[in-house]
């Protein structure tokens, strides 16, 4: 009657959730801007294929520091690690760990 068997109807992909980040083939989108960064800089230098395997290591290692993690991990760990406050004022710079008050 409808056309397809339960076989069928199982073997659909469906999102398991819809917040999900969107994703190019099977990397998301942080990873994807990683990787296209070093792609394009290594074109620029006239390195391809040393900066597609480059890229692609980069994008299978942010992959899995993310894995198993929440979705804002990397902000978060960018602002503990890189010295940048990244737009964040309201916030207290994360060298300082005690304060006084």
């Amino acid at each position: 009657m409808g056309g397809m068997d339960s076989q069928e109807r199982l073997s659909l992909m469906m999102p398991r959730h819809l917040d999900d980040e969107a994703k190019f083939l099977w990397w998301d989108f942080q990873q994807v801007l990683v990787v296209m960064a070093i792609f394009i800089l290594a074109i620029m230098l006239n390195m391809l294929i040393s900066g597609a395997v480059l890229g692609g290591f980069a994008g299978w290692l942010i992959g899995r520091l993310k894995s198993g993690r929440g979705r804002g991990y990397m902000v978060h760990t960018a602002y503990w690690y890189m010295p940048v406050n990244m737009g964040m004022e309201r916030t207290p710079p994360s060298h300082i760990v005690r304060f006084i008050g």
